[in-house]
């Protein structure tokens, strides 16, 4: 089911060979049997692949294009938490059953350059399956931002200062 591309070939040296792709509802498998005894083996080898592949993982969808995600926090910018998404969509592979315990974490650029312009990446977006990395793509500005003015800039230094008195220490970190 949803076999759509494939390639055979034969040699007396490599055997029956058969690289083929089939997509189920977005989710593509791509499976090569190579060194197969007959044409009917490397068939049913890869048949085997493909259901497997449909059969225990699935498709989970982690962002839409243009999604808020979250935030970043841009100490000098102005505004000083930018809301940030994908700037295409995204999704990873997990194990079937097992999409609905994905996590993310953003993770910001160490070096924030102002100003910043819509859809320019100023993160990473990690992707978590348990304690598993499954992924991670580009997270960008959803809008442009500028450099606060020094009085702004003064202030927030000032309430970082204050919540550092109290234990608290700068807000975001």
């Amino acid at each position: 089911r949803g076999a759509d591309g494939l390639k055979t070939g034969h040699t007396e040296e490599a055997g029956y060979c058969l690289c083929a792709t089939a997509e189920v509802e977005g989710l593509r498998f791509i499976s090569v049997i190579m060194g197969a005894e007959t044409n009917q083996v490397r068939v049913d080898e890869s048949t085997k692949l493909l259901n497997y592949g449909f059969r225990n993982f699935a498709r989970a969808a982690v962002a839409s294009q243009g999604e808020k995600l979250g935030t970043i926090r841009v100490r000098r910018g102005n505004p000083q938490d930018v809301p940030v998404g994908t700037s295409t969509d995204y999704a990873v592979l997990v194990e079937r059953g097992k999409e609905r315990f994905i996590e993310t974490k953003l993770l910001p650029e160490e070096q924030i350059k102002l100003p910043l312009k819509r859809g320019q990446q100023i993160g990473t977006l990690i992707v978590m399956s348990g304690k598993e990395e499954v992924g991670r793509t580009a997270v960008v500005a959803l809008q442009d931002v500028k450099q606060a003015n020094f009085v702004v800039r003064f202030f927030r230094w000032l309430g970082d200062v204050v919540r550092g008195w109290f234990g608290r220490g700068a807000k975001g970190e």
